[in-house]
């Protein structure tokens, strides 16, 4: 059995096609969720982001909705073996299609929109990897309609669509609060980006993160960031 352990919870993902990885450990870290209530995780995978949420603020109610039956399973089975399973739901279906009857003051995703790699053959895995601009603009259409007006939406995408990201925001009425720019090292720059939207304009913050140091040790910033929630030290 393929499981990823954490500090106060374990994620088993043996059949989900993307694994546990920096992208959701960065995104799950920074995402801030205080005074909170409800919060939708689109694209769950095996629930890890909705996890970290649950460990961060004790009284928020979490729904997540995953397209991959598998993965779905996985994240209903590691929800339910969670502390927090009473205030956690995993929704099988495509987020995009679902009518969603409710408003949330915390919206986060780490979608399959890698848009810079090349497809490979694996059906599954491309379908967890990729999507085209359009999707990517759908979703925002949809998050402007469910999200509330004082909720925040997070998400991490690949560094190269910053400025097409920022676009396509701006069109669903979805203004960028914070603006995260990751680096893996200082010498491999422009890896990812973390942002942070509202609906209400405001001054955009945009700072800086390195992962690991020249040497590839974690830098002092990744460690305080994740140091909560890795099961062992860095």
């Amino acid at each position: 059995m393929s499981v990823f352990r954490f500090k106060q919870f374990d994620v088993k993902q043996a059949n989900n096609p993307l694994k546990v990885g920096t992208d959701a450990m960065l995104l799950g870290a920074f995402i801030d969720a205080t005074y909170k209530n409800l919060g939708l995780d689109l694209g769950t995978g095996t629930g890890v982001l909705s996890l970290m949420v649950a460990q961060k603020n004790t009284e928020i109610h979490l729904d997540a909705v995953e397209i991959n039956s598998f993965a779905a399973a996985e994240c209903s089975f590691n929800f339910e073996q969670s502390i927090w399973s009473n205030r956690l739901k995993c929704l099988e279906g495509d987020y995009l299609t679902i009518d969603f009857e409710k408003h949330y003051d915390l919206i986060f995703s780490n979608p399959p929109y890698h848009l810079e790699s090349i497809i490979g053959a694996d059906l599954e895995y491309n379908r967890a990897k990729h999507s085209d601009s359009n999707e990517l603009a759908e979703l925002f259409r949809l998050v402007n309609q469910i999200l509330s007006e004082d909720g925040d939406f997070w998400l991490i995408l690949p560094f190269q669509l910053q400025t097409y990201i920022q676009k396509i925001a701006s069109e669903n009425q979805l203004f960028c609060k914070q603006l995260i720019q990751i680096h893996a090292k200082e010498n491999k720059p422009n890896t990812r980006i973390i942002c942070q939207f509202q609906k209400k304009e405001s001054n955009l913050s945009i700072s800086d993160f390195y992962i690991r140091n020249a040497d590839n040790s974690y830098t002092e910033a990744y460690i305080q960031l994740t140091k909560a929630f890795h099961f062992v030290e860095l």
